[in-house]
């Protein structure tokens, strides 16, 4: 296959290395009273990343629907009933059909509750799955493997842990076991390798933490480990932290304030803990994920009584570097990892109890979002072999494309249009690649970009169509943000026309591959 790539604008790209974490802002979103779990998911199935908050007063789950700019709006709000205790918040498909639904600790209840979501995002009340006493800690995980998330919940007043297995129709059926003394929270993750969701959870006042292996599809407590005689732990996560595929275990522990990391010798048996200063005070809550685009995994984690976030990174052999602090909102709880603006960069998300908001961090990210299409569409001509698979990647699976008459010069081109959908704020570099080719000599072949804010295509490239593959490059650096639209939408244009004369009516244009990237 012949690549002949040509630049038709050019402008200085930043290559970032990975280093030390940056975080932007924190940008505060006001939520309401007590602000407890965090979920963050795609609730009302467009681009961009949404976040649902449980809040009291009256007690509650408050749904944020977010938008190109990265910003979010309150969109709607679930009412669970007077002083239930809306209390830690997770994301899951509970009813199989592939919405994002969510499952929150009613700790003044003695359950969990389920929301359903109908694809907008507008959920409503679900079933109700008894529990503990004061269910604290929520994780969700395939516990018995059959492809359904279930869930787990530390129970701090009843000295257990309930397992909430799904049937995947919107019905779950609990079991609680008793573990140590007050705990606080669970995590699920594969500890012992065998694909089924194992469990961690820490109990506060004994100063262990706990491993519940997955035993014929339902956790069981097992072995215990000290966490230190001085130290009490309180959130728990699993994750691969020094790359050997895997699950280690990292707690918060206080007085004094660790990161205490557990490392796994495959076989879910842990060794350690080595611990590294948070410096705040009362660490809470622990996420996990690439902060700093290196491949290896960072650690986030809140401090209630100092009011920070302290973030660790990953020095690529599961050691850490000293914390990084930030300032959070009054009294930090949950503390969530994702890609909340969709610019490729993993980002925070903080809820400050005693301040009434949520503190987003904004990643910086390390590259261009890659973005291919998600629908086509002949606009003259017909289809003629491939299909979107066929786009998406340079390796001879091209999307075929003919006239059924003779064309001359004269004649209308041959039009494919292509679409795709980006979650992004600013736009400060666009880039369109397309590699295709024709059947026959005498051919020309035009690339164009759709301007949203004209509500019209525009031409970047005329050249003769080849023969075999090429690559031609547009890069836009000088206001790209009109190539996409308010809702995220992406549109290029090829049209093949005659320069001369085509003697044979077979002819056909052959697209292996279409790409925008986008630069923040």
């Amino acid at each position: 296959m012949q690549r002949l790539s040509t630049l038709l604008s050019l402008s200085a790209l930043a290559v970032c290395s990975a280093s030390a974490i940056t975080l932007n802002g924190p940008t505060n979103l006001a939520v309401g009273p007590n602000p407890d779990g965090i979920a963050i998911g795609k609730f009302n199935n467009d681009a961009f990343m949404d976040i649902a908050v449980s809040v009291d007063g009256p007690d509650r789950v408050q749904i944020y629907f977010g938008s190109l700019a990265g910003t979010f709006t309150l969109g709607h709000q679930v009412f669970l009933g007077a002083g239930v205790g809306a209390g830690d918040l997770r994301a899951m498909d509970a009813d199989g059909d592939a919405d994002t639904d969510l499952i929150v600790a009613q700790h003044n209840a003695g359950s969990a509750r389920v929301l359903i979501n109908p694809g907008s995002g507008l959920f409503t009340v679900g079933s109700s799955v008894a529990t503990g006493s004061d269910p604290r800690g929520l994780s969700t995980g395939d516990i018995n493997g059959d492809n359904q998330l279930d869930a787990a919940v530390a129970n701090r007043d009843g000295n257990s842990v309930t397992q909430i297995k799904n049937s995947g129709a919107g019905n779950f059926a609990s079991t609680t076991f008793g573990v140590g003394v007050e705990p606080q929270a669970v995590a699920l993750g594969d500890i012992n390798g065998d694909g089924r969701a194992d469990g961690v959870v820490s109990n506060h006042r004994d100063r262990t933490i706990q491993v519940m292996l997955s035993s014929g599809g339902n956790l069981a407590a097992g072995a215990t480990y000290s966490v230190g005689g001085a130290v009490r732990p309180n959130g728990v996560a699993i994750a691969d932290i020094d790359g050997d595929l895997d699950q280690d275990v990292l707690v918060a522990v206080g007085d004094p304030e660790f990161l205490s990391v557990f490392r796994n010798n495959g076989a879910g048996v842990l060794s350690g803990p080595t611990n590294y200063a948070t410096l705040g005070l009362n660490g809470d809550s622990v996420a996990t994920g690439d902060l700093d685009g290196d491949g290896d995994t960072d650690v986030a984690l809140t401090n209630q009584d100092s009011n920070q976030l302290s973030v660790f990174e990953n020095l690529g052999t599961g050691t850490f570097a000293a914390a990084q602090t930030h300032a959070t909102g009054t009294r930090p709880g949950a503390v969530r990892v994702s890609d909340i603006n969709g610019d490729g960069a993993l980002d925070l998300a903080v809820s400050n109890r005693d301040s009434s908001n949520v503190s987003l961090y904004f990643g910086v990210p390390s590259g261009p979002i890659i973005v291919t299409p998600s629908a086509f569409s002949f606009l003259r001509g017909a289809q003629a072999g491939g299909n979107l698979a066929s786009l998406q990647a340079s390796d001879d699976d091209r999307l075929g494309g003919k006239q059924f008459v003779i064309l001359n010069s004269t004649e209308a081109p041959v039009q494919v249009q292509f679409d795709g959908t980006v979650a992004l704020g600013t736009v400060s570099r666009l880039t369109l690649k397309y590699e295709g080719s024709t059947s026959v000599a005498n051919m020309s072949q035009t690339l164009s970009l759709f301007d949203f804010s004209t509500g019209a295509y525009e031409v970047v490239d005329t050249r003769a169509a080849s023969l075999g593959d090429s690559t031609v490059t547009v890069i836009v650096t000088t206001n790209p943000g009109r190539f996409v639209s308010s809702t995220g939408a992406l549109r290029a244009l090829v049209g093949y026309k005659p320069t001369g004369p085509v003697l044979f009516s077979g002819w056909q244009t052959r697209t292996d591959y279409v790409q925008w990237e986008i630069q923040r």
